[in-house]
């Protein structure tokens, strides 16, 4: 079965956010559904819900295993709620475990997610890369060692070069000396990957200043009430402060357009504010030309300027002849 193209992430790409709904629609579709249209109207780019089955993932004794069971929603359900996303063309996505595959594959699911305690899973891991899809894995409770391995191990196993390790804090909220935004760009230069960030701070500012640590791709926990009792509500954005957050990420990356591109935009040219390299004497045909010989000046045409490479190659070099003196060095007048 073909599904829809999806253009991968990349460096040049726009910073992804998605609207992290989770189990915060309390296994309500209405209320699932009304959580899509306010992420849509905040600009989100996606939106995440979790499936996991809790019979297979939970213990009974834990508190994870009765939010799980209390949310859960029917295939129809999560049917009915991705027809929903689509419908308002706004990507939708789901974490999941193995009881959910087929279903978000028959639903084209086209981004999958990993969270952090199931990032050990490794033949799982590998089953979803293989599908060559964007796979987003969280690390909360991984050293960077353990981030290695599983990355060497794809690297090996499968071809997909569409995984993402999401930085992330298992502590919910974290405190600000465990947020270390830093840990993204040692991320992407031990992996060598793109790197996001999955944000369990309450409030915009760790997801606004993550970008300047190089994330690409921003997760943030989304309700439309931040008092409600339970589930994740207490450390989510609401509509009005993820647009915010989204509006303050396109304006930040613009600065960050040429960090890796040190090209001159065409406008600078324009302005021709570059100096040239002239001569501050006569020099005769056939003499030698000196660093002492040599001034800059700017003269206000736009042209290709002599580079510092071809300045260096000319020099203590004989004119081939006559020049004089505020002549504008060229490569060709000397032997």
């Amino acid at each position: 079965e073909k599904y829809p193209e999806f253009i991968p992430f990349c460096e040049n790409s726009k910073v992804y956010v998605i609207a992290e709904i989770g189990i915060n629609h309390e296994g309500s579709i209405s209320r699932c559904k009304k959580l899509i249209k306010l992420a849509k109207q905040s600009d989100a780019d996606a939106v995440k819900i979790q499936l996991s089955n809790p019979e297979l993932n939970y213990s009974k004794k834990i508190k994870s295993f009765k939010l799980y069971k209390k949310s859960l929603l029917t295939p129809d359900q999560i049917s009915k709620i991705y027809k929903f996303a689509k419908k308002l063309n706004l990507e939708i996505f789901a974490t999941i475990d193995q009881s959910y595959l087929d279903l978000v594959k028959k639903l084209k699911q086209r981004i999958f997610k990993i969270s952090s305690s199931l990032n050990r899973d490794i033949f799982f891991i590998e089953k979803l890369s293989k599908l060559n899809f964007p796979i987003l894995i969280s690390t909360g409770m991984s050293s960077l060692n353990e981030i290695k391995q599983l990355s060497d191990y794809l690297k090996k196993k499968t071809k997909n070069n569409k995984i993402i390790f999401m930085h992330a804090v298992s502590l919910y909220p974290p405190n600000l000396k465990s947020i270390n935004l830093d840990r993204i760009q040692v991320i992407k230069k031990k992996i060598k990957c793109l790197v996001g960030y999955s944000d369990h701070y309450p409030g915009p500012y760790a997801s606004i200043m993550s970008i300047m640590y190089g994330a690409k791709i921003i997760e943030k926990h989304f309700t439309d009430d931040v008092n409600r009792k339970g589930y994740d509500h207490n450390i989510s954005s609401t509509a009005k402060e993820l647009k915010y957050i989204i509006k303050e990420i396109r304006i930040f990356e613009k600065f960050l357009i040429l960090k890796n591109d040190l090209k001159i935009f065409e406008n600078q040219k324009i302005i021709s504010q570059k100096r040239d390299y002239i001569l501050n004497k006569y020099i005769k045909k056939n003499e030698r030309i000196t660093k002492e010989d040599i001034n800059t000046i700017r003269t206000g045409k736009d042209k290709k300027n002599l580079s510092i490479i071809e300045l260096l190659k000319i020099l203590n070099k004989r004119s081939k002849k006559n020049l004089k003196k505020f002549s504008i060095l060229k490569i060709s007048d000397f032997k």
